[in-house]
């Protein structure tokens, strides 16, 4: 083999193997120190990774083996039921997804400032926190960040907050007030609404069992009040014009509801499951019902929709059990499938000429004696 032939191939050679080499990702050092397991970053600095199950009382330390503690990592501290109190030091700047999550007996826990992001679920199922106080250096809170947190009766959102998830105080019955910084740029509470609102939208996207929904707000977001259990009567003021996917599911407290005559949409779930709901009036500038919106509504004994609507989505009575009449309106262009599935009283449906229907928007599993189409 020719000289420079076999120093081409040794170098083309070399090269590959450093190419190898450099696509090849770094790791996190793994590390224990005590009751603490922990990652080493790249920047060398310390993720918690998991801690003692027999741990009770957890003061967080600033610095692991000489590395200072940054984070809290995904679950680290999940379903340590024996723990009871957690101080954060100041190092800290994120506490991970489900980190706390399932630490049922976890009462108090102090946060210094200096931490920005809650990661979802970070604090869910931890239904013996009544209390606890964000720091004002916190900017960003993730969905269902508080689920579950069934004692938990009061809480403020600092003004330094920019982003909130969905869902995040899911579940918790207990909480009856919900303040957020007057100098929060982003977010208020209004008139002392108890409810947390996106000021760059007017969408009430949080509430809790003492909220009432101010004038001004014009959509009701999505999961905004799910399983709050205590609410036995909303009233929508006619700014509303949106009521969101799933907004009032499964609140089985909920007897009645006024909704206005701007709402036009009706969202999927919107409703779902409220089992104590008994009368509800539909407006004439409502035009789409969507799917599953008063599934499971077992209180409603009859509903008339107005010739407005143009939608019914898929679903959106079925399991309504105590429903015994319904009349669909005139000006229906679209009926998906088992919309009164399994109305088992529901002997009449009042259907305009004008309306072909699939033969599944009427199903059960036993057909009600005496059932009639007019």
């Amino acid at each position: 083999m020719k000289p420079a032939k076999k120093i081409t191939i040794i170098c083309l050679a070399l090269f590959l193997c450093m190419s190898v080499f450099c696509i090849i990702p770094t790791t996190a050092k793994a590390a224990t120190s005590g009751d603490f397991s922990y990652n080493v970053l790249s920047d060398g600095t310390a993720e918690i990774t998991s801690v003692s199950y027999g741990a009770t009382q957890v003061s967080i330390p600033g610095y692991l083996d000489g590395h200072k503690v940054t984070s809290i990592g995904k679950g680290a501290f999940g379903y340590r039921t024996s723990l009871t109190s957690v101080t954060v030091p100041a190092n800290v700047t994120s506490i991970g997804e489900s980190a706390f999550s399932g630490c049922s007996k976890l009462s108090s826990i102090t946060i210094s400032k200096g931490l920005t992001a809650i990661g979802s679920s970070a604090f869910s199922g931890c239904s013996s926190l009544s209390s606890i106080t964000l720091p004002s250096s916190v900017t960003s809170i993730g969905a269902c960040a508080f689920s579950g947190c069934s004692s938990l009766s009061r809480i403020t959102i600092p003004k330094s907050v920019t982003t909130i998830g969905t869902q995040i105080f899911e579940k918790c019955a207990g909480l009856g007030y919900i303040e957020v910084d007057v100098d929060n740029p982003y977010f208020d509470s209004r008139n002392n609404c108890n409810a947390v609102i996106d000021s760059r939208t007017n969408s009430l996207i949080i509430g809790c069992k003492n909220s009432f929904i101010p004038q001004g707000v014009t959509n009701i977001g999505n999961y905004a009040f799910a399983y709050c259990s205590g609410p036995q009567s909303i009233t929508i003021p006619n700014s509303v014009t949106n009521i969101g996917n799933y907004a009032f599911a499964y609140c089985s407290g909920l007897q009645s509801i006024t909704i206005p005559n701007s709402v036009t949409n009706i969202g999927n779930g919107a409703l779902m499951q409220c089992s104590g709901l008994k009368t509800v009036t539909i407006p004439d500038s409502v035009v789409n019902i969507g799917s599953n919106a008063f599934n499971g509504c077992s209180g409603l004994s009859s509903i008339k929709i107005p010739d407005g609507v143009t939608s019914i989505g898929h679903s959106a009575f079925q399991s309504c059990s105590g429903l015994k009449s319904a009349e669909l309106p005139s000006g229906l262009s679209s009926l998906e499938g088992r919309v009164f599935a399994n109305c088992s009283n529901l002997r009449s449906i009042s259907i305009p000429k004008n309306v072909s229907i699939q033969i599944s928007f009427v199903s059960w599993r036993v057909r009600p004696a005496g059932f009639r189409l007019f």
